[in-house]
């Protein structure tokens, strides 16, 4: 009886998790892709890679982020979808995470001209939140509204397999805890845009 009860709330944890990741990667997709040269210019201002990359960069990220978004809600190919979030997340927060150690304080851009907010200690958070939703939903996947039980696809990821998925994040995490230590990070910057 409680392995039924705990997977009714792992499975509505997934649900949850994969339909708010979901939402919200499609939204920032869609948000930068009518703005796809400013966010090809804040790629350029995170000085993360040569500039001649940032507009392809830009192309990529929008793309990647629409799909996947597009694959979590309709739970199609959902744990893949899962994984190419939370590694979407983890790499934009190493990105982020440098910037704010290297005072570089720029606009997030993250949703395009919506929110737009520096970069801070907070958008790092809620990247972490995002990437541990993208986790339970590789992790907790019951195939509950999702299409890939409608249709017939059997989970993609196998148990053994996660550890490749969860111990990359984690070293990312425990990196990110050593950067969130220092005073500088929290240090507010001076010059406005």
């Amino acid at each position: 009886m409680s392995d039924l009860v705990f997977g009714s709330a792992s499975g509505y944890l997934a649900l949850y998790a994969r339909l708010v990741v979901g939402a919200t990667l499609l939204f920032a997709g869609l948000a930068k892709s009518k703005h796809i040269g400013d966010f090809a210019i804040t790629i350029q201002e995170f000085r993360v890679l040569p500039i001649r990359f940032a507009g392809r960069a830009a192309a990529i990220i929008v793309a990647t982020e629409i799909v996947f978004g597009c694959l979590l809600l309709l739970g199609l190919f959902t744990q893949l979808a899962a994984i190419g979030g939370a590694l979407l997340f983890t790499i934009l927060t190493i990105a982020i995470g440098v910037n704010l150690a290297r005072h570089n304080v720029v606009r997030c851009n993250c949703f395009g001209p919506y929110f737009s907010q520096r970069i801070n200690a907070r958008t790092v958070m809620r990247n972490l939140v995002l990437l541990g939703l993208c986790v339970s939903a590789l992790l907790f996947f019951d195939g509950a509204f999702a299409l890939d039980s409608m249709i017939g696809i059997s989970s993609t990821v196998h148990h053994y397999s996660l550890p490749l998925v969860i111990l990359p994040i984690g070293v990312f995490v425990l990196g990110l805890l050593v950067v969130l230590t220092t005073k500088r990070l929290f240090m507010t910057p001076t010059h406005e845009a």
